[in-house]
């Protein structure tokens, strides 16, 4: 126990198991996303709109495991599957693109436990994908979990 900052016992978790294997699937939208283009059309961006579908696996920490409304934590990785409409900004050109790219994120939020191993929440995401060497994304997403939970 710190002698300077006696509250951070606060901080601290309580005793028994925290850590949870989980598996996630997340679906989303992705719009108002930009990037320069190389090549003939150079001087104009695209717009690309679209959607997206991670299928990860990784680890969930939630505060207290026994509680019945506890704050979690977790981070994962897997395949992601996006499809895109690209829009040439100053043409008419538009094409659909489906591309696959490896990932990770991280997120928290709040679960209910309903069940023994069950739980339902709210959670905001933070997605980070790796299509190429040349084409990355970012997308931060909010939504409502179903857990099933490992013990």
């Amino acid at each position: 126990r710190s002698t300077l900052f006696p509250e951070a016992a606060l901080f601290r978790l309580p005793p028994g198991r925290h850590r949870f294997i989980m598996a996630s699937a997340d679906y989303f939208p992705i719009s108002s996303v930009e990037m320069r283009v190389k090549g003939p059309l150079a001087a104009n961006t695209r717009k690309l709109s679209g959607s997206a579908l991670a299928v990860a696996g990784g680890v969930r920490y939630r505060y207290d495991p026994d509680a019945l409304v506890t704050p979690f934590f977790d981070v994962a990785a897997g395949m992601y599957k996006t499809e895109l409409e690209v829009e040439f900004i100053g043409t008419d050109v538009k094409e659909t693109e489906r591309l696959s790219g490896f990932g990770f994120n991280t997120g928290a939020g709040v679960e209910v436990t309903m069940a023994d191993y069950l739980g339902l929440g709210v959670f905001i995401r933070y997605h980070r994908t790796v299509y190429n060497e040349n084409l990355t994304a970012q997308n931060l997403t909010a939504g409502v979990s179903a857990s099933y939970i490992f013990r």
